[in-house]
């Protein structure tokens, strides 16, 4: 059985139903912790492949320069 068709885990809100800004309408796992104080909630989708690269390695101290020659030599995407 999809477990992602059965009513009762969507009644009790083991899955999401959320609009991912590429892919479109996708079905996410509900996070399993009930946190009372600070209830965990899924904000957005995760990132797709390479999409903060370049800020992570500007953030690590790389210049352009060095980051669009990681690119050339195909070190990162």
């Amino acid at each position: 059985m999809d477990l992602t068709r059965d009513q009762q885990a969507w009644a009790t809100g083991c899955y999401l139903s959320m609009e991912h800004p590429v892919h479109g309408p996708f079905h996410w796992v509900n996070n399993p912790f009930g946190l009372k104080g600070t209830p965990a909630t899924i904000r957005s989708a995760a990132p797709e492949f390479g999409q903060h690269t370049e800020e992570v390695l500007q953030e690590a101290g790389l210049t352009w320069e060095e980051i669009i020659t990681l690119k050339d030599e195909g070190v990162i995407a």
